[in-house]
């Protein structure tokens, strides 16, 4: 099951700068792996959580598509780093 969150981040646009952006995502639970289940037969994976990022907000604009590869996977690790487990 996943749910929809908000965050702000502070991003660098490279020669534009660093600016403040509402990053919108999904994020959705891990599983814990279990090596045998309790009746001794073999257990599952881990699975691990996942984030997507919906739309990523520069005063009002979504900038998501302006975004390079690369800047994208850092902009996740950010997000999943900072994501509240609690929410």
């Amino acid at each position: 099951m996943s749910a929809t969150f908000s965050q702000t981040v502070t991003f660098d646009f490279g020669v534009l700068g660093e600016h403040e952006i509402s990053v919108d995502y999904t994020y959705s639970a891990g599983r814990p792996g279990k090596m045998y289940l309790r009746n001794g037969d073999p257990g599952y994976p881990e699975e691990p959580a996942e984030v997507e990022i919906v739309n990523v907000w520069l005063y009002g604009i979504c900038v998501l598509q302006y975004i390079t590869d690369k800047s994208y996977d850092s902009l996740l690790d950010t997000i999943t780093s900072n994501h509240s487990y609690k929410d």
